[in-house]
Formats: C-alpha cells, structure tokens, sequence
C-alpha cells in the first residue's frame, strides 16, 4: 500500500491549470508525493498548456485529469482549488486534510494574441506557487521532502 501523501488540484472549467501544478510537483518533488488534477468538468488541455511546461522541462503529455466522481472516491492529504476568483466558483474538496484556494486567472481568458503570453505567466506562478507549497504545508507531513 503506498504511503505517500497526496495532492489532488482543483479546476473549475478549463483543466490547464491543475495540469500544470500536477506536472510541477511531479518534477519537483519526484516520488515523495503523489499528485492528481481533477475538474469539475471534463475538458481537454490546450495545446499551449503542453507547449509551456515543457519549456519549462515538464512534460504533461501522459497525465489525465480526474472528474470530480473519480476524486471523490480517494484520499488526499491536501487538495488545492485553483480558480479565478472575479469569475470562478471554487471548488471544494470535502475529506483533505489540508485545502488551499488558489485564485490564478485561467490563460485561456484571454485574446488570442496574448495566449502565449498569458499561458507563460500562469504557468509561472503556479511554478511559483507550487515550491511555497513544497517548502511549507507538504514539508509538514514528509519530513524528508526536499524543498524544491
């Protein structure tokens, strides 16, 4: 049975965002955690989303984003909603141990001549976001994670 804690992201509509943080915990924090993105309805990536991580040298081409009845069924120590707070609803997870609301504007809210741009700097701050959580909250329950 594995052990490992694990972290499920939330996105309301477009799953880009979940993608994103779940691909960044992958490649930060290798197998000391377990990550899964989930959304409150199917959706497919954008093709943007895989172009900007893997700038950033993450690959998100194998993972598959959980419907909310799928999510709902495990247990994970940590669920964090990431949402656009001025057009979003956030989503709640119930049974984390720990949940934190995250309100990162969706990329794909934008014209088309700032995709590019706005996928960059979303995928950059949840980057960003996704080390604060390494180095704090998930640190608390794997001693023994390295801060990323």
């Amino acid at each position: 049975m594995d052990h490992r804690p694990k972290i499920i992201f939330l996105c309301t509509g477009n799953p880009a965002r979940g993608a994103m943080a779940e691909g960044f915990v992958h490649h930060l924090a290798g197998d000391q955690l377990v990550a899964a993105s989930g959304g409150t309805k199917s959706a497919f990536l954008h093709p943007l989303a895989f172009e900007v991580m893997r700038e950033a040298g993450v690959d998100i081409s194998t993972q598959r984003c959980k419907t909310m009845a799928e999510a709902i069924k495990e247990h994970f120590a940590f669920a964090v909603s990431i949402y656009d707070k001025a057009k979003e609803r956030n989503p709640v997870f119930p049974f984390a141990f720990r949940l934190f609301p995250w309100s990162i504007r969706d990329p794909e809210e934008s014209v088309e001549s700032e995709l590019r741009v706005r996928f960059r700097s979303t995928r950059d701050e949840i980057e960003r976001r996704v080390r604060q959580l390494l180095s704090g909250p998930a640190r608390e329950l794997k001693p023994t994670l390295k801060a990323a």
